[in-house]
């Protein structure tokens, strides 16, 4: 597994079924399949300590392949168990550079349970997208995106359950999220941001793509408050087709927070087939970067602006 072995490896055959302890580690091959033998069933399990442990650690696979690398899972399960002590920043998958990661029949599980059968910790997610190095090249362009290539996350009849966001970036950069035949099972979201500090191109998006996917996130389906040092942030472009989007009955669809205006809302939600098992939910609640100003919740129906459903 670690990166020193996997020098000129392009396929890994899994030849096991049942559980495999792991300790964190790092994927840096342009090119790799990890894929279940025929047959077999393997679990992956990651059980991280507290004791000494850095960031680095609370990342269980780092994936750093350059802007052309590719990785591929297939018919694996993953699992995360973590410690019982509080914390912050956990992530299955830390995304620092690459151009695509790809799941099929694969299974995704975090498992946060304290001593008192509670979550334990906070900013826990499945993917945590990684700010990326600015370049020279990149900051000869005024800090903006231009020279900055999208990233792909595609899944296809994958499972994810757990006490965590399903995909989470501190920094923005351009991202494509395409899931098929899915089920998400959270006490979160599906996704959460917090912007960007360079200027995004007129193409630089944020695309999430859902399809035939059923999604029981509480706290709805996408927030972007955005961080003081983030002067920017990508437009959130955002289909669902028949699919199945659960939230608590007080929470958005979409939360925008720490902008000066609700003009500043960059979302278009669009979308076929869908199920909403509560009539009466929350479309988009805005929370205003000035103190004072009050919160603007805007309903399910009528469709409001950034919506084409």
């Amino acid at each position: 597994w670690s990166a020193g072995h996997l020098i000129g490896i392009q396929d890994i055959e899994l030849q096991f079924t049942g559980e495999l302890l792991e300790q964190p580690l790092e994927l840096g091959a342009a090119r790799l399949t990890i894929k279940a033998a025929p047959g077999q069933k393997p679990i992956i399990v990651f059980r991280p300590e507290l004791k000494g442990s850095g960031d680095a650690d609370k990342q269980m696979i780092r994936l750093k392949c350059g802007s052309s690398g590719k990785i591929l899972f297939q018919g694996v399960e993953f699992r995360m168990e973590l410690p019982t002590e509080a914390s912050y920043g956990w992530s299955l998958f830390a995304i620092y550079q690459m151009q695509a990661l790809e799941l099929t029949d694969c299974i995704l599980t975090i498992k946060d349970v304290g001593s008192t059968g509670v979550p334990m910790q906070t900013q826990v997610a499945f993917f945590a997208l990684q700010p990326r190095r600015i370049t020279d090249a990149m900051k000869m362009m005024e800090d903006d995106m231009r020279m900055i290539p999208a990233m792909g996350v595609n899944l296809s009849r994958c499972i994810a359950r757990g006490d965590a966001t399903f995909l989470m970036a501190t920094e923005e950069s351009p991202l494509k999220v395409v899931w098929s035949q899915g089920l998400l099972v959270t006490t979160q979201r599906l996704v959460e941001t917090e912007g960007s500090p360079l200027r995004p191109s007129e193409f630089g998006r944020l695309d999430i793509d859902l399809d035939h996917v059923t999604a029981i996130i509480p706290q709805g389906l996408y927030s972007m408050k955005r961080r003081p040092a983030n002067a920017y942030q990508l437009k959130a472009d955002i289909r669902c087709r028949n699919s199945l989007l659960q939230t608590n009955a007080e929470s958005p669809l979409f939360e925008f927070a720490d902008l000066s205006s609700v003009d500043d809302v960059k979302l278009a939600f669009s979308g076929e087939g869908n199920l909403y098992p509560r009539t009466k939910g929350i479309f988009l609640r805005f929370r205003p970067s000035s103190r004072g100003e009050p919160t603007v919740v805007f309903d399910q129906d009528p469709r409001p602006r950034w919506s084409s459903e």
